[in-house]
């Protein structure tokens, strides 16, 4: 089986998480049933010295070394579910060769390259795409797709020298995967991820992110009667957001400028829950962006009574690149890799999270690596089916003998 028909087999099957947790569970049941009915059958033709999976859905198979081991192991994480930001079963992948130009999807769907300069770089290669009503599901069946295809062209299916741990993960997309996996039985040094976009990015550092949750109590009354008496939790849900200041919103920043985001509100004159996100590849600015809002609820609080506006911020995760840097033969790795293939690269820092931001802090330093998939968790995704073949070569030439 080819690479390009594994990805289309994998996007066959529905793995889209759920936003709604199940206490020691996946959040869905189609995430357990591609692990017993693809992931484990394809796995065991491999013949696995170690698998298993454990009752959250995580799959781990481990390979050892064929020779007595002197390097330390190592641990690839994927994850097999789809983010539930748009539909993720029925998907249609068609491949096409891209010379250029805007990309029709379909359904009124088009990806326009002059937003995409992305695209420049796949000129000459086949991508795979869907047909505008669903998303691809690259992220992460793209990196899925890199390591089996390595695992089934690895000689004898050993790997001198090293053992290998392989992790394919669940509910990634919800943020929950790192929670699920057996770390118990993770016995590498260090981990990689196989979850970016361009190949050529090598991540090693994420955002450090903040959850600040801000609830505004009102004072209602008929407004018939309610002149100086009324106190709206919806304008002052209105004049909080307002005090933030706006060039810090998403929509206002890039590379390395953090934000701070409302993701829900709802409100009503008697009360009004915010929840925002703040995000800063520095710790310091994104403790500042608290303090902001902290500040804004204690004037307003003075202005319209003790007790009107409460801000409460807890940590989400941190910058991995900090425990990263405690273990730079993970990094020397990936760029030796990249380096014998002749693969020009460079590290960018995510302007999000990776599992390994989580992993990292438990105690496995886990960068990550690029796989070809970009747009993901909308109908205009879309993979670069070169690029996702060159995963597979990395992940060879990382662990040849």
């Amino acid at each position: 089986m080819d690479i390009i028909e594994r990805f289309k087999k994998y996007v066959s099957f529905d793995t889209t998480s759920s936003e709604t947790i199940r206490p020691g569970k996946a959040s869905t049941d189609r995430q357990y049933d591609f692990g017993r009915e693809v992931l484990i059958p394809e796995l065991k033709s491999f013949n696995p010295d170690e698998l298993d999976v454990n009752n959250f859905g995580v799959v781990r198979a481990v390979f050892n070394a064929s020779e007595e081991e002197t390097l330390p192991r190592v641990a690839i994480f994927v994850h097999m579910d789809t983010s539930p930001a748009a539909k993720g079963s029925d998907i249609k992948p068609r491949v096409i060769t891209y010379e250029g130009g805007d990309i029709d999807f379909g359904h009124g769907v088009v990806l326009h390259a002059e937003d995409y300069p992305q695209l420049k770089k796949s000129i000459g290669h086949q991508l795979i795409i869907p047909d505008g009503t669903t998303l691809l599901g690259g992220d992460d069946k793209a990196g899925m797709s890199a390591v089996m295809d390595f695992l089934a062209n690895l000689p004898n299916h050993r790997c001198k020298h090293r053992t290998l741990e392989f992790h394919f993960t669940t509910d990634e997309e919800t943020g929950e995967d790192a929670e699920h996996v057996s770390m118990d039985k993770v016995k590498a040094k260090f981990g990689i991820t196989v979850d970016g976009e361009d190949l050529e990015e090598i991540n090693i550092e994420t955002f450090n992110a903040l959850a600040m949750d801000v609830e505004i109590k009102g004072f209602n009354i008929h407004p018939g009667n309610s002149k100086n008496r009324l106190i709206s939790a919806c304008q002052l849900a209105i004049e909080f957001d307002r005090s933030l200041p706006a060039f810090l919103r998403p929509e206002h920043t890039e590379g390395r400028e953090g934000f701070v985001h409302l993701c829900n509100m709802t409100a009503s004159e008697e009360h009004a829950q915010m929840s925002y996100i703040i995000r800063d590849h520095d710790l310091n600015k994104a403790r500042y962006m608290a303090e902001i809002a902290q500040h804004s609820a204690k004037i307003m609080n003075e202005k319209y009574g003790e007790g009107r506006v409460t801000v409460t911020v807890t940590d989400t995760y941190h910058n991995m690149v900090e425990k990263v840097n405690e273990c730079p033969e993970s990094v020397k790795l990936i760029t030796d890799a990249f380096d014998a293939l002749g693969i020009p690269h460079e590290f960018v820092a995510v302007r999000g999270g990776t599992t390994g931001s989580q992993l990292s802090f438990m105690g496995l330093p886990t960068p990550n690596i690029g796989d070809g998939d970009f747009n993901p968790h909308g109908r205009m995704e879309y993979v670069d089916a070169d690029q996702m073949a060159l995963t597979s070569k990395v992940l060879a030439k990382m662990f040849e003998d």
